[in-house]
């Protein structure tokens, strides 16, 4: 597909901008969700607790949160600039891209094409705006692929790949899949460099210690059981998940009752992109040699992640396996995609391939902008615990009985003076992949039959309100009444709060 500077130009600053402006898109529509209250939580630290209350949590180095306490430090905590954080880091991941194409001498349409791509990925999309740190590791990812290039290209850039890679490996440990899938690709094609990657290993190896003294000496029994024993270990559906996470347009899944997929607008895009990738193998022997040198960078950068989360996963005690950690083979996906549209065998193949790619994407954010946004379950804990700050009396308690209630309602009312209790010891089931952050003792647990105050309210979920049922069967046996019941949403109904008296 051959087309003029300016009109190459022209289809980047297109993309370019339809990716920024996409990063904003309902940016501050839904409520924060547990995992940002405890990026939040913890850059709200002092500067002499923040380390060690992120150690406690053990999955998660510290850099993402430094640099969320410095953020809202500038502009406060308002969802918007909160969730701008984020939209900036997935912003400034565009330059590496476009950089990391030019280093690798691909066609200048590759880069317009791969951004295409990743404007509208719906998994990109969404940690683009969570107060996380995973747009903060696709950006330095990126960042680390492009001076990678350079050294592997060039041989230029090493000092700067080695203190970018510190960052990278401070944003997430994911970050050390990218180092490893580097170090990778110099054993296989590069051997004659491979001194300074297993220097650069060790140097990394030794500025990363301290931290990882810090998190074993927080961990408690149990380690990260807590943390990420609930995660699933990646079978079919795990992998055929992310296959379609690699080019979903838009959609995300953001509960494990949704399907995996909007398969009418994805499928079509899957089977492009495959069929483009695949003829690129089979007739790789027509590429030129700088080409090819790309594709090996690339696959090394895109193909040993995978490979080191699925052995991870399937050999060690906990699964490691999910989208969000795994956004660091977005990128590199994307570049070979677009590549391989742009080396199929007549124009007519690339403009028809691209043009449907575009057609199907841009439906399926029709479909997205004309949709309502649904309200997540969590953010109706935020809603009852702002219903009981303006109902209470000044004695009265919020009970909760998942640790997920506990967390958000605490986070809603932590201006207050008001007290939020979790309640152990009922038939209430709970999500335990949700729980009290260590180190942390704002909210006091108690068992049921220690409740005995005059009047409480109680916030709790279920899919049809019984009075007979957990968690009022057993305050009903403590001698409690129901003197007002309030239901946050009307469809479907899901989380009630309610004020008892004890007779």
């Amino acid at each position: 597909m051959e087309i003029g500077r300016t009109q190459r130009n022209i289809m980047l600053a297109i993309t370019v901008a339809g990716f920024i402006l996409l990063r904003f898109w309902r940016i501050d529509v839904a409520c924060q969700w547990f995992d940002e209250i405890f990026s939040v939580h913890a850059a709200q630290q002092n500067w002499g607790d923040l380390f060690g209350f992120v150690a406690a949590d053990l999955i998660h180095p510290p850099l993402f949160y430094v640099v969320l306490k410095l953020w809202i430090g500038i502009g406060g905590e308002s969802v918007f600039w909160l969730r701008a954080l984020p939209a900036m880091f997935a912003i400034l991941s565009l330059p590496p891209l476009i950089w990391l194409v030019r280093v690798l001498k691909l066609p200048t349409l590759t880069a317009p094409f791969a951004i295409l791509f990743l404007t509208f990925n719906g998994s990109i999309l969404k940690y683009s705006q969570e107060v996380r740190m995973y747009s903060m590791l696709m950006c330095l990812s990126l960042f680390s692929a492009w001076l990678f290039a350079r050294y592997y290209i060039k041989g230029k850039s090493f000092v700067p790949l080695l203190i970018l890679n510190c960052f990278l490996v401070y944003t997430h440990y994911f970050g050390w899949f990218v180092v490893v899938s580097e170090i990778v690709a110099i054993l296989m094609f590069q051997r004659m460099k491979w001194r300074r990657m297993v220097l650069m290993f060790g140097v990394l190896a030794a500025i990363f210690a301290p931290w990882a003294v810090a998190v074993y000496s927080a961990s408690e029994a149990g380690g990260v059981a807590q943390n990420i024993g609930w995660m699933q270990r990646p079978g079919i559906r795990q992998i055929v998940t992310l296959i379609f996470n690699l080019i979903e347009p838009i959609y995300y899944q953001a509960t494990s009752v949704d399907p995996i997929s909007d398969v009418k607008v994805a499928l079509p895009i899957l089977v492009i992109t495959t069929l483009s990738i695949a003829w690129l193998i089979v007739k790789n022997k027509a590429l030129i040699m700088s080409e090819t040198d790309a594709l090996r960078s690339l696959s090394m950068l895109f193909a040993v992640p995978l490979v080191i989360a699925l052995t991870l996963s399937c050999i060690s005690p906990f699964s490691v396996w999910g989208t969000r950690h795994l956004i660091i083979v977005f990128a590199p996906f994307a570049v070979i995609s677009a590549f391989a549209i742009l080396r199929l065998p007549k124009a007519w193949m690339q403009t028809a391939s691209v043009t449907l790619i575009v057609l199907f994407s841009g439906y399926g954010l029709v479909n997205g902008l004309t949709s309502v946004p649904t309200v997540a379950p969590w953010c109706e804990w935020n809603s009852a615990a702002a219903k009981f700050a303006e109902q209470r009396s000044d004695t009265e308690r919020l009970y909760v009985f998942e640790d997920l209630a506990a967390y958000h309602a605490w986070f809603t009312l932590k201006d207050t003076n008001s007290a939020i209790i979790k309640v152990n010891g009922t038939a209430v089931k709970e999500d335990k992949a949700y729980f009290l952050p260590r180190r942390f003792d704002a909210v006091n647990v108690v068992n049921v039959e220690d409740i005995n105050e005059p009047s409480i309210f109680v916030a709790f979920r279920t899919s049809r309100f019984e009075a007979t049922a957990s968690p009022l069967a057993e305050l009903s046996q403590l001698g409690y009444r129901i003197e007002k019941m309030e239901p946050m949403s009307a469809e479907p109904t899901r989380t009630f709060l309610v004020r008892l008296i004890k007779n």
